[in-house]
């Protein structure tokens, strides 16, 4: 097709979906999705190629009124949906602006407007974390109950990716295998010390630097939320254990918390269940660490709790 080619892993993936399965048939359907999207919406591709992700399609373009956009298009409508419903509660502020959305049963489509200049995060430029504090409290400001639509848990969000990096431990050591219930009961022990009176707000649950685009004014602005609602400390720990800005993680934990005004006690407790989600995937799979992490010390904090 004339537009830039999906990712190797997206296209691996609809291969094995080949012939006619759902996936599949999405990415046969991918460049004319992309024209009626363009059209619809009235932009023009931009004539870049960004880099793509696994499970999705992005493409740079250009609105008839001059601003900057990102199309994206993904055959999960369900996540989709729930991206739209957060990127709506924050309406720009400490994430990319909602200009469009779409919903179909065979995909979905999301018009955002684009970062400029949109760089990912490195950490080590954000040496005490201010950066990355100043956008988590721009996005936890949102009550839950102010959002408008359906989306789960925090704690849910949590389980499921426990459950789900469940099934790489048969490749991994016996000893982390060992460490798994100890993992669950931790993951039991945050859920039963939840306060009913607390405020739940709108939690983005993927700050990693690749999340965290450089805005025009240096701030930070988040993208690719995988959302749901909860405490702030459950961002703040998932910020702290993906990003290293050269402290030791129990430090990052504490210099987030003191800044977003957060329990640091809790905030440490859902750093230890990010950082051994994050550890388990990234050893297993080898894929690299947006933010400069090491697997290790991540899975050494998600055991003991220090580094």
């Amino acid at each position: 097709m004339r537009f830039p080619p999906p990712s190797k892993t997206l296209l691996e993936q609809a291969g094995e979906d080949a012939p006619g399965g759902q996936l599949w048939s999405w990415m046969r359907a991918l460049p004319e999705t992309i024209q009626r999207y363009l059209n619809r919406w009235r932009a023009e591709w931009t004539g870049e190629s960004l880099r793509q992700g696994y499970l999705g399609y992005v493409l740079p373009c250009r609105c008839r009124d001059g601003n900057a956009a990102i199309l994206k298009l993904s055959p999960d409508t369900h996540g989709a949906e729930e991206q739209a419903i957060a990127l709506s509660a924050w309406a720009g502020d400490g994430a990319v602006p909602l200009l469009a959305q779409s919903f179909e049963e065979t995909g979905a489509a999301l018009l955002i407007g684009r970062v400029v200049p949109g760089v990912a995060l490195r950490p080590l430029d954000d040496p005490s974390g201010e950066r990355i504090a100043s956008c988590l409290k721009r996005l936890t400001h949102i009550p839950a109950s102010s959002v408008r639509g359906s989306l789960p848990s925090g704690l849910e969000r949590l389980n499921a990716l426990i459950a789900a990096n469940a099934r790489h431990l048969h490749g991994l050591s016996p000893s982390l295998q060992r460490h798994q219930d100890g993992i669950i009961a931790l993951a039991n022990t945050v859920a039963r010390n939840l306060d009913p009176q607390a405020r739940a707000v709108l939690l983005h649950g993927d700050l990693h630097a690749g999340n965290l685009l450089v805005g025009g004014k240096k701030e930070l602005v988040a993208i690719d939320p995988t959302p749901a609602l909860g405490e702030s400390e459950q961002d703040i720990g998932d910020a702290a254990a993906k990003n290293d800005w050269g402290q030791d993680l129990s430090t990052r934990v504490r210099q987030l918390a003191e800044a977003c005004q957060a329990d640091s006690t809790k905030a440490a407790a859902y750093a230890r269940l990010a950082a051994w989600n994050s550890g388990i995937f990234h050893t297993a799979t080898g894929a690299e660490p947006p933010g400069g992490v090491d697997p290790e010390e991540l899975l050494k904090y998600a055991i003991t709790g220090s580094r």
